[in-house]
């Protein structure tokens, strides 16, 4: 650093280390903080959906901490709100929000929203009482069981599409579990991991009264979806899926997944 003395004479100062290394944080936190805001915040709207996604979940879930993790890498920042699914899905359809998660991919869907790369994965499943094992093979063999789903959910196209199936209608999977264990419904479709949570937190005493069936209806991918057609839209989404990928490729996901218990 030079300075001009009081005679006219100009002397080169010495700024201490200390003072070199903090200027040089600060201006490294300036330039992270000028590149969140020029990439802007997303706004992610999501429904409590145990362990992936939870408002008194750790990190509010590992989906959302994946979620976060990438959308940070990007760029961005992410302000979460969590509303029922039917409200998620049309938030991101007239754009009150930018993103929405958790997410199955469904060909309907598909013509609405546009998708990001699978976050992760879960077994889709039938929750059973104990006292009244169930297996199957294929789906005909469901007809005449009264099984409890949540409205708005896709489960799977043949599943969804298969009018031979009583599909009793709820509004979450615990209200699903709780006619289970009353005997309100059959069978309860959920996921393996999510169901298991409700029945650990919500259900202890009947806990060990509900198991799921083996055979899963099918493994599901998980992802966010985002407006279709919509240019801001589509790069936010291709800039996750790199920072996804990143993450991935780092080691990162597989210590989110480990730090959540799985």
């Amino acid at each position: 650093m030079v300075m001009t003395t009081s005679e006219g004479r100009t002397e080169r100062a010495i700024v201490p280390g200390w003072v070199i290394l903090a200027l040089a944080v600060v201006f490294s936190l300036m330039g992270v903080a000028s590149h969140a805001a020029e990439k802007g915040v997303v706004r992610l709207a999501t429904t409590a959906w145990p362990p992936y996604v939870g408002p008194d979940l750790k990190g509010s879930g590992f989906g959302i901490e994946i979620v976060r993790r990438a959308f940070e890498k990007a760029g961005y920042g992410l302000e979460v709100k969590f509303y029922p699914w039917k409200r998620v899905l049309l938030s991101v359809k007239n754009g009150k929000a930018d993103a929405g998660y958790p997410a199955y991919h469904t060909e309907e869907r598909a013509r609405v929203y546009a998708y990001s790369d699978q976050t992760v994965r879960g077994p889709l499943v039938l929750f059973v009482r104990k006292d009244r094992p169930f297996s199957f093979e294929s789906l005909i063999d469901l007809k005449g069981r009264r099984i409890g789903v949540v409205a708005g959910y896709a489960n799977t196209p043949e599943f969804d599409a298969a009018t031979f199936i009583n599909k009793v209608t709820s509004s979450s999977d615990a209200n699903n579990i709780r006619s289970l264990i009353n005997g309100r419904v059959d069978m309860a479709v959920a996921d393996r991991y999510t169901g298991l949570h409700i029945l650990r937190t919500q259900f202890k005493k009947d806990s060990e009264a509900v198991v799921a069936v083996k055979r899963p209806l099918q493994q599901k991918s998980i992802h966010l979806i985002f407006p279709k057609d919509s240019e801001p839209h589509t790069a936010m989404a291709r800039a996750f899926n790199n920072a996804l990928t990143r993450l991935r490729l780092d080691g990162e996901v597989r210590k989110i997944l480990f730090e959540h218990g799985f």
